[in-house]
């Protein structure tokens, strides 16, 4: 899917002057510590304080005296098993403030409830028990974790201690394997289970969620639930998301894609999946990308040509042919396109002249053209102009329940338009009725972006953003997982910039160039270090 500026649909994206998005990202001008767990009181020291609980045990009101315990050579004051003092147990240095040489007064001690004393002592055959050391209390030795001051810290991913102590990263920073990075987002976009941003200081490549085809682009088939740095990638221009690939353009006329191979997608000419970037062949000067289950396309500005390949059921090449390709091929009468969007299995671009084509899978109208025949050409979208920005479904259109596909765009005027199916409301008319061709969603919003995922849609208004259409898993992000069939505004959310769509997932920027994302989070698409789906935003965590 794709976007253009300022923003793109569910799945690419493209930097222009300043900024640029694709259609299926989006692009834009554009994450904490925990404490310890109280100990077990029932086994806790006479000096030891549980702060959770209150357990008197056996206690005088006024003062016990403990009398003579002899074991060896301990004080009836204090137990030594190393230095433990009955009022301070000294593992670090813990002082509950109530020690006195012979006497532990258990009167009027309060420290949260009251300190727990255990079972009387027998000065005949003392039973002293070992103290009870808890999380908080173990040395602070091993793996990443060191004392910076008297805190107890991990220096991979602590921003204020960021590799070593003292080293403090920016707010626009977090930390990551011991380094501060970058967190500002320039384009976003996502696939059916994965989503990827391209950072703005080196424009470099994070990627997360479902990587079961190697779309992460890290070397391996894990799936992620933080963001994840696809090496050796800096200075990408524009980014698409499919179903399980990837692919970005970059300066020197160099396009590279990694992931899911089976219909030639990554387009290097064979159908090998590659768990990292391989270099495209033939196309250069690529911007505008557009990334849907099997296929791929991109704007070639150096040749003012549209260039698809990857698999070719239904026509989605463009071509004119079903025959699917490996290695890219121009699409003939496409025009001037300034934003490539690409669907499950359908392409629209939306040309210089604000016109829409689209072509390939049609079998709910997502083409626009008031039929539901495939088309293996670009077709005119009838009844919508002055476009500025195109979002295409990457649901699926069969095989699965439910299936269905459809589009959207928005205008110079503010309004959106959609077709296709509408089986959850996604078109936005206050129906459930799919439509072959353009209609209005039922708004009194100005919008300037719309992005569309697999059942639902978004659309910003200012720097708001709404969201209809299926919310079985709370992809519309109102704190609800009840289906709207008109724009609903997302709630918890800061000004926005940028929106994308996966198949069951919605990711936004905001104006700090800071990524949120809802909805389904199987896979870890949602980027929050957990696979919990919401029905609200949450920030990414890298």
């Amino acid at each position: 899917m794709g976007r253009d500026h300022p923003i793109i649909g569910a799945a690419h994206s493209a930097r222009t002057s300043p900024l640029g998005l694709g259609l299926a990202l989006l692009a834009i001008g554009c994450v904490e510590p925990r404490s310890g767990v109280p100990d077990d009181a029932g086994s806790r020291d006479a000096g030891a304080a549980d702060l959770g609980r209150a357990d008197t045990g056996s206690t005088d009101g006024g003062a016990r005296d403990t009398g003579s315990v002899d074991t060896g050579t301990t004080d009836t004051g204090s137990v030594d098993t190393g230095s433990v003092d009955t009022g301070s147990v000294d593992t670090g240095t813990v002082d509950t403030g109530t020690t006195d040489s012979g006497l532990v007064d258990t009167g009027p001690v309060d420290v949260g409830s009251t300190v727990d004393v255990g079972s009387p002592v027998d000065a005949g055959s003392p039973d002293v028990p070992a103290p009870d050391v808890s999380a908080a209390d173990v040395p602070c030795v091993g793996g990443s974790r060191v004392m910076c001051g008297s805190r107890c810290t991990d220096r991979l991913t602590d921003p204020a201690n960021c590799g070593f102590c003292g080293h403090v990263c920016t707010s626009s920073e977090s930390c990551s394997s011991g380094s501060c990075i970058d967190t500002r987002v320039d384009l976003i976009a996502l696939g059916v289970r994965h989503s990827c941003i391209v950072t703005r200081a080196l424009a470099n490549v994070h990627c997360w969620g479902d990587n079961s085809s190697g779309q992460l682009g890290d070397g391996t088939t894990m799936s992620r639930e933080h963001p994840v740095l696809v090496p050796a990638l800096m200075n990408v221009q524009g980014i698409g998301v499919g179903e399980r690939h990837t692919c970005v353009g970059r300066p020197g006329d160099v396009m590279q894609c990694w992931g899911d191979n089976n219909a030639g997608q990554l387009g290097d000419g064979t159908t090998t999946a590659s768990r990292s970037p391989v270099r495209v062949l033939t196309v250069d000067s690529v911007r505008f990308l557009g990334a849907g289950e099997a296929h791929t396309c991109g704007w070639r500005s150096s040749a003012a040509q549209v260039w698809c390949w990857g698999n070719n059921a239904n026509g989605q090449l463009g071509d004119g042919t079903s025959v699917t390709r490996g290695t890219p091929a121009v699409v003939p009468g496409a025009g001037i396109a300034l934003v490539v969007a690409a669907g499950n299995a359908h392409t629209c671009v939306r040309d210089f002249d604000g016109s829409v084509h689209c072509w390939g899978h049609n079998g709910f109208g997502q083409l626009g053209d008031g039929t539901t025949i495939d088309r293996a050409r670009p077709t005119l979208v009838s009844g919508v102009n002055g476009v500025t920005g195109i979002s295409a479904s990457i649901a699926p259109v069969r095989g699965a329940s439910p299936t269905g596909s459809h589009t959207c765009a928005v205008n110079q005027g503010g309004r959106v338009y959609c077709w296709g199916s509408n089986e959850s409301g996604q078109l936005g008319d206050e129906s459930t009725t799919s439509r072959p061709g353009p209609v209005d969603v039922r708004s009194g919003e100005s919008f300037s972006a719309v992005a569309v995922g697999g059942f639902h849609s978004c659309a910003i208004a200012g720097t708001r953003l709404f969201c209809w259409g299926n919310n079985a898993v709370g992809q519309l992000g109102d704190g609800t997982t009840t289906q709207r069939t008109i724009p609903a505004l997302v709630t918890g959310l800061p000004p926005v910039r940028a929106v994308a769509c996966g198949l069951r997932h919605t990711c936004a920027v905001d104006t700090s160039a800071q990524a949120w994302c809802w909805g389904d989070n199987a896979a870890g698409q949602l980027g929050d270090g957990t696979r919990v789906s919401r029905s609200t935003p949450a920030r990414i965590v890298y």
